[in-house]
C-alpha cells in the first residue's frame, strides 16, 4: 500500500514466464496504481493568484473565483497554454490537471498625448494641449498632429514620441513639437519643456 495511491485492478497483471524445457519457470506480477487525490493548478497567467485545488480521482473541480488583471478581462479558463480548449468543469478529474486562464484586453484603456510648441525666443518648448485618449490595452498607437497656425510639426525633435504600445497601468505618454514658421510669431502657453 502506498499513501495516496490506490491499486488498478484492470491495468495490473499476472505474467507466467515458462522456458522452453518446461523444469523452471518464473511470475512477472505487473501492478499500477493510481493516485486518489489529484491536484488542480490554476495559472492566472498574469491575473490574481487563484489557490490550487485537491479532489478525490473521477471527482469535479470547483470553478473558481474569477481573477482579476488590470484593464483586462477574464475570458475563462483552458485546458491547454495554447488557450483553445475551454475546460469543462462538469468533466470528471482523472490525473492532476493545470489550467490557464485567457484574458482579452480592455479597450478603455487610457493613454496621453502632449502637444508642445516653439516659444518666440526659439529656445525651448511650452505645452500647448494634452489629450487624454483611450485605446485596447497591448495596442500600438499613433499620435496625430493638430494644425497650429504659424507653426509646423518638428519631426525630429529628440524628445519627439509620436507612437508607442498601451501599457495597462495608462502610463504612455506620446510627445509631438511644433516649431515656428520662419514668417510669424506664433502664440504658446503652458508649462516649458526643452
Amino acid at each position: 500500500q502506498y499513501d495516496n495511491y490506490e491499486l488498478n485492478e484492470e491495468t495490473s497483471s499476472v505474467t507466467l514466464n515458462t522456458p522452453i524445457n518446461q523444469k523452471n519457470f518464473s511470475t512477472t506480477l505487473n501492478l499500477y496504481y493510481d493516485k486518489t487525490t489529484l491536484t488542480v493548478t490554476f495559472h492566472s497567467n498574469g491575473g490574481s493568484d487563484i489557490e490550487p485545488q485537491y479532489v478525490g480521482r473521477n471527482g469535479m473541480v470547483a470553478e473558481p473565483t474569477d481573477p482579476t488583471r488590470q484593464d483586462y478581462d477574464f475570458a475563462g479558463w483552458y485546458a491547454g497554454e495554447d488557450l483553445t480548449q475551454p475546460y469543462n468543469f462538469d468533466a470528471p478529474v482523472t490525473k492532476d490537471l493545470d489550467l490557464y486562464a485567457k484574458w482579452t484586453p480592455r479597450t478603455d484603456t487610457l493613454y496621453t498625448v502632449h502637444h508642445y510648441q516653439q516659444n518666440t525666443a526659439k529656445d525651448g518648448y511650452t505645452l500647448k494641449d494634452t489629450e487624454n485618449l483611450t485605446g485596447a490595452t497591448g495596442a500600438t498607437v499613433q499620435a496625430a498632429a493638430k494644425t497650429y497656425p504659424g507653426f509646423h510639426e518638428n519631426t525630429t525633435h529628440g524628445n519627439r514620441k509620436a507612437s508607442g504600445t498601451i501599457t495597462p497601468d495608462g502610463s504612455l505618454v506620446l510627445s509631438l513639437y511644433y516649431d515656428l514658421d520662419t514668417t510669424t510669431g506664433g502664440s504658446s502657453g503652458g508649462g516649458s519643456s526643452s
